[in-house]
């Protein structure tokens, strides 16, 4: 099974869970579906989803029942060479994580790439010769799938650094990056009435 269709499974699976909970024993038949022997409920774990048992005896996923202020939530910044993830590459990798209001934790490398076009150092301030002796993506993705643990994946248009991020993880990790996903792009436009909606817009108007 392709490991892309893997994921839309998992996915499915999540989305799923989302909606109900399920018997261990419902969960672990719709697991077996997935033909690969490893898929089981401590491989997503290790991927960034988080089970819990219910008092009813059910399986659900921990995050819809955690309370807001108990939640971990790291927010991640990625700088790259290009916006496509097949053919460019991760440059910087940028988080903090956040729980009840405060700074838990914080993480930030910069990642050993074969170039930098000039419009990118431009734009990110960051020269090739600034990453000669940085990590490599193998080495920097596996700090950051320490880092986020089963915390919330938390990103300004979240699809482009989770779906970057998310190849990669396939790529050099095996493993795909399940954590829950949260697009503060997207609950700027469902909360405030704007023309506007870029970081830097929100950091001049709410003054950050």
């Amino acid at each position: 099974m392709p490991i892309n269709l893997l994921h839309k499974d998992i996915q499915a699976l999540i989305a799923r869970l989302k909606n109900q909970d399920l018997s261990l024993g419902m969960l672990e038949k719709s697991l077996s579906r997935l033909i690969y022997d490893e898929i089981n409920l401590e491989y997503l774990k290790a991927c960034g989803l988080n089970f819990i048992e219910t008092s009813e005896n059910l399986i659900t996923l921990k995050n819809l029942k955690t309370p807001l202020k108990d939640e971990v939530f790291s927010f991640i910044d990625l700088e790259t060479t290009g916006s496509c993830p097949i053919k460019h590459e991760i440059l910087e990798i940028g988080a903090v994580q956040v729980s009840g209001g405060k700074i838990i934790n914080r993480f930030e490398t910069l990642v050993k790439v074969k170039s930098v076009p000039d419009y990118i150092s431009d734009l990110t301030g960051i020269a090739y010769e600034d990453t000669l002796n940085a990590p490599s993506v193998y080495e920097a993705l596996q700090e950051l799938r320490l880092f986020l643990g089963n915390s919330v994946f938390v990103a300004h248009n979240a699809n482009f650094d989770y779906n970057f991020l998310g190849r990669y993880f396939v790529e050099k990790l095996h493993c795909p990056l399940l954590n829950l996903k949260l697009c503060t792009l997207d609950l700027s436009r469902r909360a405030i009435l704007s023309m506007r909606y870029s970081l830097s817009f929100f950091k001049r108007a709410f003054r950050v």
